[in-house]
């Protein structure tokens, strides 16, 4: 319990601490393994188990940062944690043993999100939601009263994220992100907010308002909040330089920043981020090369400058010889971003990198067609 409450949690968030996170999470997975071969514990037991096993399963399964990208592992690690939160919790739990079940709930959203299981996904964030709006009912304390309804809005997020991969539309907008944006507006964060995470929640909900006009081919739309989304993340970083997770995500907003420059014909400046994106998920990737999440920034990078030398190719009013450049530097990064693929370990953080890697090849097969060359 000692190690799994502070210990994991803490290594998650250090770059470089992949390793021993993974090597943590490998020992407890034995340890576990022992436990349950004797009888069912008590209740106190089963919250201590539980905890376990959520550190384990996020150890393989969360979406940033320090991660395995094992799902398969994440979905048997969630799975167990979850059980042994709801034997232990009978008909009254305390607070805590519900904001567990919220976090744990969450967890598994994400992890069904990565196991491409949508419906699963939701489920899930659907039951985080649940027990987040039970903990506001039942709590009087003011810090549980806020974990509430972070927790809720994070899973509203998250149902609106996972339908706008399955069908992005305004819909999605109006109903999750929109009013979801509006309320961080309403608590009035600015970047001298003392709880880290307002930050990160404004930061969440301005990045999937961006992403969501980006998938629906609106990037004009889209890039105002790509642009807010950046500047919080780079306000996140100013304060946790080291922290795996965000430096993670400021590579990856900075790339989307770039892409949609470059497809609104700015790619001076597009260019520009899409190079620092790569540069630093290439300098996150070297100082923990035993981390895949690390790897999946540098895939994600990489097909996206792919995708956006793909739209410079597509403009007829260069000549061919230059349009035939820009292609052929579609056809580097594309091809860098499948062999980083290719050396991933986890097939199932393969499967999930995949989807968004096709759309580059479509694009970049598109804007050869369009030049006439097979």
């Amino acid at each position: 319990n000692e190690a799994f409450t502070k210990v994991s949690p803490a290594l998650a968030d250090v770059i470089g601490a992949a390793q021993p996170k993974q090597q943590l999470a490998s020992a407890a997975a034995a340890a576990l393994d022992e436990l349950r071969q004797g009888e069912e514990p008590n209740a106190a037991s089963r919250v201590v188990l539980g905890r376990l096993y959520v550190q384990l399963a996020a150890s393989h399964g969360w979406f940033l940062g320090n991660t395995t990208g094992n799902y398969d592992e994440a979905e048997k690690a969630i799975a167990e944690a979850i059980r042994l939160y709801q034997s232990a919790a009978g008909k009254s739990p305390d607070d805590q043993l519900v904001l567990s079940l919220v976090k744990a709930e969450q967890l598994a959203g994400l992890i069904a999100n990565g196991l491409l299981k949508p419906e699963q996904a939701i489920e899930h964030h659907e039951k985080s939601l649940k027990w987040a709006t039970q903990l506001g009912a039942q709590t009087t304390n003011s810090y549980f009263l806020h974990q509430s309804e972070l927790e809720k809005g994070w899973a509203k997020g998250n149902i609106g994220d996972v339908l706008c991969r399955m069908n992005p539309s305004e819909t999605v907008i109006s109903n999750y992100f929109l009013p979801a944006l509006a309320l961080c507006r309403k608590r009035g964060i600015t970047e001298q907010s003392t709880n880290i995470l307002d930050l990160w929640d404004l930061k969440t909900w301005t990045d999937n308002l961006g992403v969501a006009y980006y998938r629906m081919g609106r990037f004009q739309e889209s890039l105002p909040y790509l642009r807010e989304a950046l500047d919080w993340i780079e306000a996140i970083n100013k304060r946790l330089p080291h922290h795996a997770q965000y430096a993670g995500a400021l590579a990856v907003v900075r790339a989307e920043v770039g892409e949609v420059l470059v497809r609104l014909n700015q790619p001076e400046e597009g260019l520009r981020l899409l190079r620092d994106a790569a540069k630093q998920a290439d300098d996150l990737a070297g100082r923990d090369p035993a981390n895949p999440g690390f790897t999946q920034i540098q895939i994600e990078v990489s097909w996206r400058s792919a995708a956006g030398f793909a739209a410079l190719a597509d403009d007829s009013a260069i000549s061919d010889g230059e349009r035939r450049s820009r292609l052929e530097q579609a056809e580097t990064h594309r091809n860098r971003a499948q062999t980083l693929l290719t050396g991933l370990k986890s097939e199932s953080l393969r499967r999930f990198l995949q989807a968004d890697l096709k759309l580059a090849i479509d694009k970049a097969t598109k804007a050869k067609t369009n030049l006439g060359l097979p």
